[in-house]
């Protein structure tokens, strides 16, 4: 048997049976509709299942926000290791072929500029990495792992790349035989 709370005075109601839609409360002598208080309380249900998405996706966008974050502090650190090893073999090239040692000493300052960089964005950025994999829609317990020897993958990926591409420089302007 069916027992609903009346909304009149809170106290239970038992519906004498299924094909009975209406039925008086012993306590107030209120009319209870059943239906009607099937619908709020499926109407609850869902009211509560909206709020726990809703608490779902803030927590996504979160993630979402943090990993935006994330991603620009790790092409921030790219871009000035890029740059400034550029830069430092440029110095170091353009002053060996002219002799002049205040040139490659400078280029050799913004080298360890640009070193100090690539040791210390991989620790860095897999520290601020989240365990959450927004693609995924999961927690990756290995997430700050694969940041971590990612960053040094790309790090000498850069330094060699940067490397040629001040060796080219020098070429084409003249700056070495």
């Amino acid at each position: 048997m069916i027992s609903l709370e009346c909304p009149n005075c809170g106290g239970r109601v038992q519906r004498p049976n299924e094909k009975d839609r209406y039925a008086k409360c012993p306590y107030c002598g209120g009319e209870v509709y059943f239906e009607e208080i099937h619908s709020t309380e499926e109407f609850h249900r869902l009211q509560n299942t909206t709020y726990q998405l809703q608490q779902e996706n803030n927590v996504e966008e979160s993630n979402r926000k943090n990993l935006r974050e994330w991603t620009l502090m790790r092409n921030i650190f790219i871009g000035y290791i890029a740059v400034t090893n550029f830069i430092a073999w440029v110095l170091a090239g353009f002053g060996a072929y002219s002799e002049k040692e205040n040139v490659t000493g400078i280029g050799a300052i913004v080298m360890i500029l640009s070193f100090a960089a690539v040791v210390s964005s991989p620790f860095i950025l897999a520290h601020k990495r989240s365990h959450y994999d927004v693609l995924n829609n999961q927690i990756d317990q290995g997430a700050k792992i694969k940041a971590f020897v990612f960053q040094i993958i790309v790090n000498v990926v850069v330094v060699l790349i940067t490397i040629l591409m001040a060796y080219v420089f020098c070429l084409v302007t003249g700056m070495t035989d």
